[in-house]
């Protein structure tokens, strides 16, 4: 069952809550809260892939925080006051300014500008499968479009590749390893708008 609210799979036992923040979030007016939320997020995000294979580091001992991450609009999903998804999305001009510019060398003619870049997308296992992930890219697609973005960048392991094309992504090049997360291989994926 679907809750008509937020379009996620309706449990009982849920309550969530999902904001956005907007880029430069240190520019509010609690700059301290605001800075908080970015480092509650950076510690999600390396309970999650501490395990994995991904290069993490953060201002704060346990987090993962990039400085893309004060430059873009960040999802989190809250079930009561508990932090359960998160993904990031930034605005670009063009692919070298990319986080992972790399992964997309020679495919400056596949993306029109300005181009939404999608990184971070992160889901607690106990809540996976009941609709997060689509909830999160479904809200940065429509925020892409708004923003006035022509095209999606999205760098993607082989085994998310299924799932992003019924979004529709498509595969633009052969994988290559990340700058980030050296030992997985990325495809550069795109979305035209």
């Amino acid at each position: 069952m679907q809750d008509a609210k937020s379009g996620l799979s309706a449990n009982f036992n849920y309550n969530f809550s999902i904001t956005c923040f907007t880029p430069n979030h240190k520019q509010s007016k609690n700059e301290k809260a605001a800075f908080e939320h970015l480092i509650d997020i950076g510690q999600f995000r390396y309970r999650l892939w501490q395990h994995t294979d991904m290069a993490m580091s953060g201002p704060v001992e346990n987090t993962w925080l990039e400085p893309e991450d004060l430059t873009s609009y960040i999802w989190q999903i809250k079930d009561h006051d508990k932090i359960v998804a998160t993904a990031r999305m930034s605005i670009h001009d063009s692919l070298a300014s990319l986080p992972e510019a790399a992964l997309y060398e020679g495919l400056d003619a596949l993306y029109p500008t300005p181009i939404a870049s999608f990184n971070r997308l992160v889901v607690a296992n106990e809540y996976r499968s009941i609709g997060l992930a689509h909830k999160l890219i479904m809200l940065r697609v429509q925020a892409a479009k708004q923003l006035g973005a022509k095209s999606i960048a999205l760098d993607c392991p082989e085994h998310r590749i299924n799932t992003m094309k019924k979004f529709g992504f498509e595969a633009v090049s052969k994988p290559k390893a990340g700058t980030k997360c050296p030992t997985i291989m990325w495809y550069p994926l795109r979305k035209l708008l």
